[in-house]
């Protein structure tokens, strides 16, 4: 059951933060550390998030703000 959470929290937290840009740590911060130790936390979030943000580059591209 705590894979489970683990691996969903992620994946569904992720689609907010397409538009508003900002969230995920916080949301991911919480989860996990509901079922990991503490240390084990910070290196989870960091892996999701950069996750996270390869895949907003593959979806949206550099945009307007890269000219």
């Amino acid at each position: 059951m705590d894979i489970l959470f683990v691996a969903l929290v992620p994946f569904l937290a992720s689609e907010p933060t397409l538009f508003s840009g900002f969230g995920l740590s916080t949301i991911l911060t919480l989860a996990f550390a509901l079922p990991m130790p503490v240390e084990m936390v910070v290196g989870a979030s960091a892996l999701v998030q950069m996750a996270n943000n390869l895949s907003k580059l593959a979806l949206v591209g550099g945009g307007p703000m890269l000219g």
